[in-house]
């Protein structure tokens, strides 16, 4: 990753937020969609990262794209994407175990 000044990095970060505010709202539509006709566990999740994955990607390429004083190697943010989805997927298992537990509490 290579950028030209802390004020772009913080342009493209800002920009990031906006791009995916926007697609992540669409990107859980379509899961939620794609997740209620699916029955099989694995097909579910397999869906989620593809769509998650893909909206993701559209989102830190997209930012890429416009901020001209950042460039990211593709590879670079197809790793940070599947970094991003594996820590989101832990984080909601995270807080379905929290959620379990303290249902059970007398």
């Amino acid at each position: 990753m290579q950028y030209d000044s802390f004020l772009s990095l913080l342009i493209f970060l800002l920009m990031f937020f906006i791009v995916g505010f926007v697609v992540d709202l669409l990107s859980i539509f379509l899961i939620n969609t794609f997740s209620q006709q699916i029955k099989n566990s694995k097909r579910k999740f397999l869906v989620r990262l593809v769509i998650d994955c893909s909206f993701s990607w559209f989102s830190i390429h997209t930012a890429d794209e416009l901020i001209r004083s950042i460039t990211i190697p593709s590879i670079t943010e197809l790793i940070a994407v599947f970094l991003l989805f594996l820590l989101e997927v832990i984080m909601d298992m995270n807080s379905k175990g929290e959620r379990n537990k303290s249902s059970q509490i007398p």
